[in-house]
């Protein structure tokens, strides 16, 4: 294990015990490594977590928030705060005071928190989780940093409404959950398009919009024709995992007015012509 990398992940954690745990997660995984037996020792990380009510989540310090995240994922705190995750983000998303975001896949709400504090109280984030556990956690972090401008919806967005079936990667917590996923857990979700929940909550101008759902930003972005359409200086960012996707987002977008601004391997920012 790399030792730099260690410590930078122990040193974000907010408190003694979430300390513990985290390297009792860490010597289960090398034994499990060692041992070969993985179900065994994962079930004992479950039942550890369970008995304290922290369901495999630890408490992390960021530079202006907390928030609970999986110590599964506990590499990537460090990753986001100096800001080598996603580095076209991190450069070029910058809400302002009062603005309107929508963040679609806010998992546990880094971007959302971020933004939130970005846009102030005259501004608003719109953070939309397919997962309802997820939710529960965004939620709660939201509440954590006692956040009153992020509204958060638990529903898939897709281009039409109709239920579909999320299937889950991994723990309870993941950003890797996928509505196109071939794995055999998965969670029924309400699926709704973006036009009908900025409708329904009467969102009249949107800012930015940024698009992270393992596969389904296409779908996301046909049901968010409207809301593109009338937003004339809207900055949308969208990250394609495949060609083949970058191509569809890219050739509906340009449909709509919009050409691709910065792109890197995965992550798009497109602006208006």
């Amino acid at each position: 294990m790399n030792v730099f990398r260690f410590m930078n992940e122990c040193r974000m954690l907010d408190n003694e015990i979430d300390k513990i745990l985290y390297l009792f997660t860490k010597a289960l995984q090398k034994f499990t490594n060692v041992t070969k037996r993985k179900y065994i020792n994962m079930h004992l990380k479950h039942v550890i977590f369970n008995k304290l009510g922290k369901r495999n989540e630890v408490c992390v310090n960021f530079k202006n928030f907390k928030a609970i995240w999986p110590v599964i994922d506990l590499y990537m705190p460090p990753i986001y705060e100096n800001g080598s995750f996603e580095p076209i983000i991190h450069k070029y998303f910058r809400p302002k005071k009062g603005e309107v975001v929508i963040d679609v896949g806010a998992y546990a709400g880094y971007y959302t928190i971020t933004s939130a504090l970005a846009v102030g109280d005259e501004g608003l984030v719109l953070a939309i989780e397919a997962n309802p556990y997820t939710a529960g956690v965004l939620r709660r972090n939201v509440s954590l940093n006692k956040l009153k401008n992020i509204i958060v919806v638990n529903k898939a967005l897709w281009d039409k409404q109709t239920t579909l079936k999320l299937r889950l990667a991994g723990d309870l917590l993941s950003g890797e959950d996928s509505l196109f996923g071939h794995g055999c857990r998965f969670v029924e979700v309400e699926a709704t398009t973006l036009d009908h929940i900025i409708s329904e909550l009467g969102i009249d101008c949107v800012d930015w919009l940024k698009i992270d759902v393992e596969g389904a930003e296409y779908k996301v972005l046909l049901g968010a024709k409207q809301m593109i359409e009338s937003n004339k200086d809207l900055h949308i960012f969208v990250e394609t995992h495949t060609p083949a996707l970058c191509n569809y987002v890219t050739s509906f977008l340009s449909l709509l007015g919009y050409t691709p601004h910065l792109r890197d391997r995965t992550h798009n920012l497109f602006l208006r012509k």
